[in-house]
């Protein structure tokens, strides 16, 4: 059972280190330099071939993550409500109990009802 637990770890920490390894073989094979042209803007970047193709990559993950976490927005919303809700019944509940302590029945038994007849 404890591996069980340690192995998403493990698996996240494999994965890793076979990307750090393509990463840095791309990097290495990839040194030429080329020319970036920012065309509207009349700037001109010599990089590495790799640089750019990781900031490329870095750059299209973060766009991903803002939009991500935009579309996220009505889950969180929900759940921030639902927790004040609980928060609030609970309050609740526990004035409720504050103020009648004596109409509670005892423990492990039910309270008793008439018969409506």
């Amino acid at each position: 059972m404890k591996f069980l637990a340690w192995f998403p770890r493990i698996l996240v920490t494999f994965i890793g280190v076979i990307l750090a390894i393509v990463v840095v073989s791309f990097a290495l094979s990839n040194r030429q330099r080329v020319l970036l042209d920012l065309w509207p803007f009349e700037i001109s970047l010599e990089l590495p071939l790799f640089l750019m193709a990781l900031l490329s990559f870095l750059i299209g993950f973060l766009a991903g993550g803002c939009v991500m976490w935009i579309s996220g927005g009505a889950s969180r919303r929900q759940a921030r409500d639902a927790r004040r809700n609980a928060t609030r019944l609970e309050r609740q509940v526990a004035e409720l109990e504050r103020r009648t302590p004596e109409d509670k029945p005892a423990a492990g038994r039910l309270p008793m009802v008439a018969n409506g007849n």
